[in-house]
C-alpha cells in the first residue's frame, strides 16, 4: 500500500509540475472566448453586429499576441464567426439556395435553383456590397455543398 501512494504522490508532483510549466491562456483568450459565448448567444443582427463592434475594439487593443494564444484565439473565432453568419441575410439567402438545390429531385429542379444563384450572385456584385473576410468563409464552406448538389444532377456551377 505504501509503494502505491509514493507512486500516486510522485505523479501528482509531476501533473503539477507540468500543468505549471503550461503558459497560462492571456486575459485576450478569456475576452475573445466571452464574445464568442455572447454572439452565439445572439438572437438578431443588431446583437450579431454589436458582438462584431466590440470584437474589432478588442482586436484593436489587444497589442502584442503571445504564439501560445493563437489556437485558442483561432478557436474562440471560428466559433464567433459560425453563430454571427446565420445573422449575415445573404449567408442566410445563400444558405437556404443551397439546401433548395441539395432537395432537388431531378436536373430540371437544380437548373432552376442555379438560376437563383446567379441571381444572388449578380444583385451581390451590383450592390457593391463586400462581404466580410469571415462571412465570405462561411459563405465558400456552404458553396461548396451548393457545388456538391448541382453536379449530381449534372449541372454546371453558376458563375
Amino acid at each position: 500500500m505504501k509503494p502505491m501512494l509514493l507512486a500516486l504522490a510522485a505523479l501528482a508532483l509531476v501533473a503539477c509540475k507540468d500543468s505549471s510549466a503550461r503558459p497560462q491562456p492571456s486575459a485576450l483568450v478569456g475576452k475573445l472566448a466571452t464574445l464568442a459565448d455572447a454572439g452565439c448567444a445572439c438572437r438578431d443582427k443588431a446583437c450579431a453586429d454589436q458582438v462584431r463592434a466590440d470584437v474589432q475594439a478588442l482586436a484593436k487593443d489587444a497589442g502584442k499576441i503571445a504564439d501560445a494564444d493563437l489556437p485558442a484565439l483561432q478557436a474562440a473565432q471560428a466559433r464567433l464567426d459560425g453563430c454571427l453568419v446565420h445573422h449575415e441575410p445573404r449567408y442566410v439567402a445563400y444558405k437556404a439556395l443551397t439546401d433548395e438545390v441539395c432537395g432537388c429531385k431531378d436536373a430540371a429542379c437544380a437548373k432552376q435553383v442555379a438560376t437563383k444563384f446567379a441571381a444572388w450572385s449578380a444583385a451581390l456584385k451590383k450592390s457593391g456590397a463586400k462581404l466580410d473576410r469571415a462571412d465570405a468563409q462561411q459563405i465558400m464552406e456552404v458553396g461548396k455543398e451548393a457545388a456538391r448538389c448541382l453536379s449530381t444532377h449534372g449541372v454546371a456551377i453558376p458563375k
